[in-house]
């Protein structure tokens, strides 16, 4: 049974066969005007099926529904504007990542087993692509001026405006796990919405790949607050693949606002530990606690092993393996300093003492925070390529966020431990967490 995920281009009986892109292909002048019968020389009966189920389709699709405007994952001031397009009931696509203007893009050739010419290998999108466009949509909406205020001032949050777009799409295959030392593109590394969104993620469950639709945006009409779409009830959405058992997801979960604030976990260079909270937003601020890194921002050692790779002539996951072992008796040794350092620091935490929120960051990237206590009977799990929330033994690590999180909302007293700044340079994104204050 294939792993039917809550959002990505939708499927045919739980087999690859993409209504999306067999349409497309099927549209084509060089198919559109066979018989069924002298299609089957090019497609199986699947195929050819959708197209006596679907009217034909171009490069270019017109949709209804709700468009997400929301900050980037990234813990930075200087960061882009994602537009998330949730259209309303339709055969081909459950959400599509959008852009204002074309952006620098090159295509899966024939030789790499694709069947069109909408599918991605490599992009180059500029952060500040669609600055101009949330601007221009949030002015014409139904947000006041004030709310419209408080989104651009803040660096984490969403907001939701109708909409009738019309887009050129495209297909891109976003790998969650690829290998770092790989020499191809990863989209992972530009697309971060699967790797942190709550529900458009790229999760245990999928293996970590997901295919996504990305579009560039051709025109759009504003449609009135009211406007009544057609959603499904629910979505499905795999959560035990042994047993293929599926809990549906109100759709209408979707439309809730993101956090304007997230929690974040400490990162530091690989010969430096601490991290160093401060009272203002400056070098020059007195430091108030000393923070064990959480982990250690070992992509710096990739320029290394790439060379050793090309030297020796060895495979990636040979490399890649090595790079592991190098990292963890990096990290042992950063245990052994704060050990023997404890007594000398200022206020110190080890790393599974604490998580940091982030509430703001201002142009200097210097990120206004608090210190919270790290959830119970948790710990922070960090690979080499993700960092999740993680549970230990029976605990649903779900329910006991949740938990959590009402803790913070009703007394963030309890969880509290310090407040003051830490540089971006040494903050990574962990997930949204807290409340919407943009409508409030």
């Amino acid at each position: 049974m294939s792993n039917l995920q809550s959002l990505k281009l939708k499927e045919i009986d739980g087999n690859h066969f993409w209504i999306l892109l067999t349409r497309y292909e099927l549209s084509a002048e060089k198919y559109a005007n066979l018989s069924n019968e002298e299609l089957e020389e090019y497609f199986c009966s699947k195929d050819i099926q959708i197209r006596n189920q679907y009217p034909p389709i171009s490069s270019t699709l017109t949709l209804r529904g709700y468009l997400r405007i929301s900050w980037d994952f990234r813990v930075n001031y200087n960061k882009g504007i994602d537009l998330v397009f949730f259209p309303e009931e339709n055969p081909y696509i459950n959400y599509v990542v959008l852009y204002a203007k074309d952006f620098e893009k090159s295509f899966l050739g024939y030789d790499d087993f694709v069947a069109t010419d909408r599918e991605l290998s490599k992009v180059k999108i500029p952060y500040h692509i669609n600055d101009d466009f949330a601007k221009e949509v949030l002015s014409q909406s139904d947000s006041t001026k004030a709310q419209q205020e408080k989104f651009f001032n803040s660096r984490f949050g969403s907001v939701f405006a109708p909409l009738e777009i019309s887009f050129e799409w495209f297909v891109a295959y976003w790998d969650l796990y690829a290998n770092p030392l790989q020499s191809r593109f990863d989209f992972s590394q530009v697309i971060l919405l699967p790797k942190y969104d709550k529900y458009l993620n790229g999760n245990l469950e999928s293996g970590g790949v997901l295919t996504l639709c990305l579009g560039v945006i051709h025109s759009y009409k504003i449609l009135p607050k009211d406007s009544n779409f057609n959603y499904p009830a629910f979505i499905p959405n795999l959560y035990n693949e042994e047993d293929f058992l599926y809990q549906p997801i109100s759709y209408f979960k979707l439309f809730e606002p993101l956090p304007t604030s997230a929690l974040a976990y400490t990162h530091s260079d690989i010969n430096k530990f601490i991290i160093n909270l401060r009272d203002k937003p400056s070098k020059e601020g007195r430091i108030l606690a000393q923070l064990l890194s959480q982990t250690l921002q070992w992509q710096s050692l990739i320029p290394k092993y790439k060379k050793l790779q090309l030297m020796e002539d060895l495979g990636e996951e040979t490399i890649f393996v090595a790079l592991k072992k190098e990292v963890e008796e990096l990290d042992k040794a950063k245990q052994a300093y704060y050990q023997e350092n404890k007594s000398k620091l200022t206020n110190p935490l080890n790393a599974k003492e604490y998580l940091v929120l982030v509430w703001n960051i201002d142009s200097n990237n210097w990120a206004k925070v608090w210190i919270l206590k790290m959830p119970e009977d948790k710990i922070l799990s960090y690979d080499l390529y993700r960092v999740y929330l993680s549970d230990i033994g029976e605990n649903n690590s779900t329910k006991d966020l949740e938990n959590y999180t009402k803790t913070f909302l009703e007394s963030p007293s309890k969880l509290k431990l310090y407040e003051g700044y830490i540089h971006t340079n040494g903050l990574g994104y962990l997930l949204s967490f807290g409340g919407d204050y943009i409508r409030k």
